[in-house]
C-alpha cells in the first residue's frame, strides 16, 4: 500500500502542542527561514512509524477461535438466524490457498 507519509517526520504530543500555539505561528515561523525549519523538522521529530508485520495463520487462527462463540452470540442476541460473519472467508484472506493454509 502506498503511503506517502510513510518514513516522514510526524507531530506527535509536545511537538503537535508547539506546532499548534500561536506564538510559533507569529514568531517562530517568521524568524526562521523555511529551511531551516525544514532542517529542524527532520533533526528532531520522530519518524513515522513502521508497518507492522501482517498476521500469521496461525495468530489468524486461534484468534477466529476466541472470537467465533462470541460471534455466534451476538448473532442470537441479534435475532439472526445465520451467522453474522462467514470465518472461512476472514481466515482465505490471509491465506487464498487452501492448501497453503493447511501448514
Amino acid at each position: 500500500i502506498y503511503n506517502p507519509s510513510q518514513g516522514k517526520p510526524q507531530l506527535r504530543g509536545a511537538w503537535r502542542s508547539l506546532r499548534r500555539n500561536p506564538i510559533y505561528d507569529q514568531l517562530l515561523r517568521l524568524l526562521l527561514p523555511a529551511g531551516a525549519r525544514t532542517w529542524l523538522r527532520h533533526r528532531l521529530l520522530p519518524r513515522d512509524r513502521k508497518r507492522p508485520e501482517p498476521l500469521s495463520l496461525a495468530a489468524a487462527d486461534r484468534f477466529l477461535d476466541q472470537v467465533r462463540s462470541d460471534a455466534d452470540q451476538l448473532a442470537r442476541l441479534m435475532g439472526q438466524s445465520k451467522p453474522l460473519w462467514d470465518f472461512d472467508e476472514i481466515r482465505s484472506r490471509f491465506c487464498p490457498d487452501p492448501v497453503q493454509g493447511r501448514q
